[in-house]
């Protein structure tokens, strides 16, 4: 017997009972819906055949009746047996049914078109809650689904909780948490359940504010995209709070692309936009995103735009103007084997720059500032006093994290400091440095200790004390490599890094004490150490990226 079959006696004995005295008249007249939660232009109508009207807030809908929105618009409908219906955008949406009992509701809806999200609070008991759309039937018995009535004349569902059916004359899917499935056409069965998309994921979070705790199973497993072949990221959020991601990817080309998206706080990411299309080579991993004094975002690379050309090697921007991308400029010259570069802005809003050049030394525009050594990592950050401090690692012996400070904008610079010690000797893979709201400047480095093992090791700037203690974050049972740091608005640091195994994580609290390393990503997603990114939010919440298996993912943690 077919899953359609299964449920096929159910529904027709549900639509049966629910034409039985006394559910015919009394009992469906008693119960109804009610609008709420209005947004730009909602329309709505008691009877099928009655013509649409503006709504109001707190208006009731009858069996029969329907709502309608624009572009732009949502409204939120709930039963009186306490199901939420929100509606997006450009949808008609039919309630044609409203029988049983309040115990054991029958709840039929329609949707010709648009997409709906469906929250049911409390169990139905013998009762059942149907979407009827051109192709299909969806069905939830709890407690959270999605209907979308596809503009190409398709069908489409998911099961963000509990569980859903898709099903038509030809056939039927069951869908567990997490999962979607959809009717291409008219005529053609339900396509067998697989995960929800990022996109899906991302409109559940945008639109249906009670399923926050559902969705957060499922956000570690999200793919950016299909792009394949891509590399280590970047993320930063421009001056209005929107969240921007860079990679790169060889997908379209084998020279590779440097490829961003985009999120909204609340919203959803962004389609993605090449930003060195026609860019003749590109430098690998020599990529930055850096907000403007403006609050507007720019993406920064090495490369040549023309091969044959060889002023145009160099350091090349594309920044965001009124939301749209702008032509690519040339901003630095790049002097032979240039690479690692590291971008700040000044305080009245220059770039600076720090790099290593030729077989490892480190130069802050033209300046040497080490010229004895093989660097790698080097990080540039300003403080809020307008202090220039630089890092890099140490190749040759004594390896180690070294250091230089200019109080004049770079004009002079204080004598190279050792940063690490014999017990927190950096393996030279990465630094992270970042100035914090609060006037101070935060470091951490992937390193080993003889006795302990490998670690992620950490140091504080302050403008009264210097760098303070060096704190060990991990042990060698949870350390890895490529750290990265962010710090939240009030100056409190958090920290990932790759291993073998995921993505891991810490954060400062308020003491100045740290929360034991965590592992935050899907171990299935990373077979590689990820050169996870981490930036924080106006509201503390950590945003994580990390490529692996060649493509990017994301999650979000406190």
């Amino acid at each position: 017997m077919s899953r359609f079959s299964r449920w096929l006696p159910v529904a027709l004995a549900l639509f049966t009972l629910a034409c039985v005295a006394p559910f015919c008249g009394s009992a469906s007249s008693s119960r109804s819906a009610k609008v709420s939660e209005l947004q730009n232009q909602v329309e709505a109508r008691n009877q099928a055949e009655e013509a649409w009207v503006a709504a109001t807030d707190g208006q009731q809908i009858e069996a029969g009746g329907g709502v309608k929105t624009g572009q732009e618009s949502k409204v939120r409908v709930d039963t009186s047996d306490g199901s939420i219906v929100r509606i997006g955008p450009e949808t008609a949406f039919e309630l044609t049914e409203l029988s049983g009992t309040e115990t054991d509701p029958v709840i039929r809806l329609k949707v010709e078109s648009g997409k709906i999200w469906i929250v049911v609070t409390k169990a139905l008991g013998g009762g059942s809650l149907e979407v009827e759309t051109p192709v299909g039937v969806a069905t939830v018995r709890g407690s959270m689904m999605s209907v979308d009535q596809t503009s190409s004349g398709g069908a489409a569902i998911t099961c963000l909780e509990g569980a859903c059916l898709l099903s038509n004359s030809v056939g039927a899917t069951d869908l567990k948490p997490g999962e979607q499935s959809d009717i291409p056409s008219a005529g053609q069965a339900p396509t067998n359940a697989r995960p929800m998309s990022r996109n899906q994921l991302e409109e559940w979070l945008q639109n249906v504010p009670e399923a926050q705790t559902a969705a957060q199973p499922f956000v570690s497993q999200i793919a950016l995209g299909d792009t394949e072949k891509a590399g280590p990221p970047q993320l930063a959020f421009d001056g209005q709070g929107t969240l921007h991601l860079l990679w790169e990817s060889t997908a379209l080309r084998p020279g590779g692309d440097y490829v961003q998206i985009q999120k909204p706080g609340g919203g959803v990411w962004s389609a993605a936009t090449n930003l060195t299309e026609g860019f003749d080579i590109i430098f690998v991993n020599n990529h930055t995103l850096l907000p403007q004094a403006d609050g507007a975002m720019c993406a920064y690379w090495t490369g040549a735009a023309v091969s044959t050309d060889s002023g145009t090697i160099g350091m090349h921007r594309r920044c965001q103007v009124n939301g749209l991308w702008a032509p690519r400029e040339q901003v630095l010259p790049s002097p032979g084997s240039s690479r690692d570069y590291s971008l700040a802005l000044a305080p009245e809003g220059s770039l600076k720059e720090a790099h290593i050049v030729g077989s490892g030394a480190v130069a802050f525009g033209e300046m040497a500032l080490a010229d004895d050594v093989l660097a790698a990592a080097t990080k540039l950050a300003i403080d809020a006093a307008g202090g220039y401090h630089v890092v890099w690692a140490r190749l040759n012996d004594p390896f180690s994290i070294e250091y230089r400070y200019s109080s004049d904008g770079g004009g002079t610079w204080g004598a190279v400091e050792r940063l690490s010690t014999d017990n927190s000797i950096s393996d030279g893979l990465s630094t992270g440095m970042v100035a914090d709201t609060k006037g101070n400047v935060q470091l951490i480095w992937s390193g080993h200790d003889a006795a302990f093992g490998s670690g992620i090791f950490y140091r504080q700037w302050t403008p009264s004390q210097g760098w303070g203690a060096i704190t060990r974050l991990s042990t060698g049972e949870n350390s890895g490599a490529f750290p990265d740091l962010a710090a939240d608005n009030e100056g409190r640091a958090r920290v990932v890094w790759g291993r073998f195994d995921g993505v891991w994580y810490t954060k400062q609290n308020a003491a100045g004490s740290w929360t034991e390393p965590t592992a935050i990503s899907e171990a299935a997603n990373d077979t590689t150490l990820g050169y996870p990114q981490i930036a924080v939010d106006a509201e503390g919440l950590s945003h994580v990226v990390w490529a692996s298996n060649e493509k990017i993912f994301y999650t979000t943690t406190p």
